[in-house]
């Protein structure tokens, strides 16, 4: 089944285009800074196999290119999106695998159309990669906007030199989107 795969991305009936990120920054949207190479500033992203902050590999080959954010001091600004083409009345899941490389956990939300459909937590522990999956029905859309946030900003009232000790930190291998068969 498309929907569940352990350590590779499935091979075919992924919705989400580039959602290994193999293809680096391309396919996707974010309302976050793309900073080549240096993601140590807030609300920022880039598409790589590894930064300085990062001592770890991505979740399907070890060597593979993941989406590297670096939190927002403020709440709900998204750092993916992508618009799909769906089939009216059919359930959809959505999947994607992340980790932290600072401690402590982000919240986070899934949303399509701008509405809240599911939420997670990025894991504790740093270098510890975690699955989150959540199924959507489409209703009448023949397209939707799919898109993850973090659900809570990062400063905490400190003063500017000490946010970035505040700011959490995730990277995501890759996204998978699947159509679930009745």
């Amino acid at each position: 089944d498309v929907c569940s795969s352990d350590l590779n991305p499935p091979s075919s009936g992924n919705l989400i285009t580039n959602g290994d990120f193999s293809q680096g920054d391309s396919g996707f949207g974010s309302q976050y800074v793309l900073t080549p190479g240096n993601i140590g500033g807030a609300q920022t992203y880039d598409v790589a196999t590894a930064w300085s902050v990062l001592a770890y590999g991505d979740h399907t080959t070890g060597s593979g290119k993941m989406l590297g954010v670096n939190g927002s001091n403020l709440p709900n600004i998204i750092f993916w999106q992508q618009t799909v083409a769906v089939i009216p009345n059919t359930d959809y899941v959505f999947s994607f695998w992340n980790s932290t490389w600072y401690p402590g956990s982000t919240p986070l939300a899934f949303k399509v159309d701008g509405a809240t459909v599911g939420t997670a937590q990025t894991p504790a522990g740093t270098a510890q990669w975690q699955k989150a999956s959540f199924t959507w029905n489409s209703g009448n859309k023949s397209s939707a906007q799919f898109s993850l946030q973090a659900t809570q900003g990062f400063d905490v009232g400190r003063s500017e030199e000490h946010t970035s000790e505040l700011q959490s930190r995730f990277g995501i291998s890759y996204a998978v989107f699947c159509l679930k068969k009745k």
